[in-house]
């Protein structure tokens, strides 16, 4: 037998080096599928169905009550849960169990429908403070006993903020611009810091917003996908990742705010489908029969805009971090299935991935709000199959299905 040649043998030392400087994560997304194995133990000592059923449809009847719930989780597994449906916060402990409640406001408004006062997303900052982001410019800081502190308030809409480091967050917001609203992110020395923009978008809302009125003002309403989305993602290393999901670029962004490619999405997204242009118009119509003048309104003003619906989905549903950096893209859903691409903390495509979801309802996917990664474990708001009615937090196991 000959014997290895001196070009062969650094070749496979380079391949055993790149194999085993793969994460344990990254190696488990390579078989193509991840699960989803559930606690079951995990907060069952508490009373969900009064805890939270007589919230449902309290803001928004015709949307999903999950939609109301928004989760934050602490390193050792402390879980914030916001019903933003009764201006509530509840806490758990890393076993499920009810800790306290906490409500948001000092006072709840007069006007219980005002949503400048409900919790809306929710933040760990430095493992010491909870940071409650209310829609109408102001964030909430209350230590993780649920005592409150300082309400911060910003002359501009607030849709999230994200702790970076020890004393610098990123906040996504939007402001109102002629014709339209500007989505941006600027960072800022928390809390009372400078502030800086460093990147936005632009929505021309008299392209993609159907217009009416009513003794009450103006009525609108958009197709689903219109509207941008921004993605903000802390990274594991400082640096934090920022993409829009109508854009082919994701990008590695510094604490200084300078941007760098991550990676480039090649293939472009599919065609807006029909059946969805078709059930938006059968709304206005079914609209137009309840009420003529608003309907009518409506449709008419579709007949206007040839391009009010998008040619094409976004590149994706969902942008997620693992607890190993791996940067997760979800599909949108088809069939039922939950698929997303990884790619590496490097920004490396590594494949694409089914999620099974087990013993656990996912009827609206995958969302940031209500679907934690924390370390190889999950913290989200659904429902179980064995009680599909009951749409609480669950706890599961993020492990790669072989």
């Amino acid at each position: 037998m000959k014997p290895m040649s001196q070009k062969f043998l650094v070749s496979i030392i380079a391949l055993l080096i790149l194999y085993s400087g793969a994460t344990g994560q990254e190696n488990s997304y390579r078989s193509g599928k991840v699960k989803l194995v559930l606690d079951p133990a995990y907060g069952q000592g508490i009373d969900w169905q009064t805890l939270l059923s007589d919230q449902k449809g309290y803001i928004h009847p015709a949307r999903s009550f999950a939609d109301d719930l928004h989760l934050a989780v602490t390193p050792d597994g402390v879980l914030f849960v916001a019903n933003i449906a009764d201006f509530m916060i509840y806490q758990l402990d890393a076993a499920g169990n009810l800790l306290r409640k906490i409500q948001n406001p000092k006072t709840i408004p007069a006007d219980s429908s005002a949503s400048n006062r409900r919790p809306g997303s929710l933040a760990i900052w430095d493992n010491r403070q909870l940071l409650v982001c209310e829609y109408q410019g102001r964030i909430g800081q209350f230590d993780l006993q649920g005592n409150r502190g300082e309400l911060l308030e910003y002359d501009y809409g607030l849709h999230a903020v994200i702790p970076l480091t020890p004393n610098r967050v990123a906040l996504l917001g939007s402001v109102v611009v002629k014709d339209g609203i500007k989505y941006r992110v600027a960072l800022q020395e928390f809390p009372r810091g400078k502030e800086r923009e460093i990147f936005s978008v632009r929505w021309d809302m008299r392209r993609n917003v159907l217009m009416a009125k009513n003794k009450d003002g103006l009525i609108s309403t958009t197709t689903p996908f219109s509207q941008p989305r921004v993605f903000v993602r802390p990274l594991p290393g400082g640096e934090f990742l920022l993409g829009e999901w109508h854009g082919a670029e994701v990008w590695f962004v510094s604490l200084e705010g300078s941007r760098r490619l991550a990676f480039k999405l090649g293939v472009p997204p599919p065609a807006f489908p029909q059946e969805k242009k078709d059930s938006y118009v059968a709304s206005l119509e079914k609209q137009a029969e309840k009420n003529p003048d608003i309907g009518r309104q409506l449709l008419d003003d579709l007949k206007t805009k040839p391009d009010f619906f998008p040619v094409n989905l976004p590149y994706y549903s969902e942008m997620l971090v693992d607890g190993e950096g791996n940067i997760l893209l979800f599909d949108f859903r088809e069939d039922q299935q939950i698929g997303f691409s990884v790619y590496s903390a490097q920004g490396a495509k590594i494949g694409h991935c089914l999620l099974d979801s087990g013993d656990i309802l996912l009827p609206q996917g995958v969302n940031q709000r209500r679907f934690v990664i924390l370390g190889r474990d999950v913290y989200l708001v659904a429902a179980t199959k064995a009680a599909p009615a009951l749409i609480r937090p669950l706890k599961a196991r993020w492990q790669a299905d072989q």
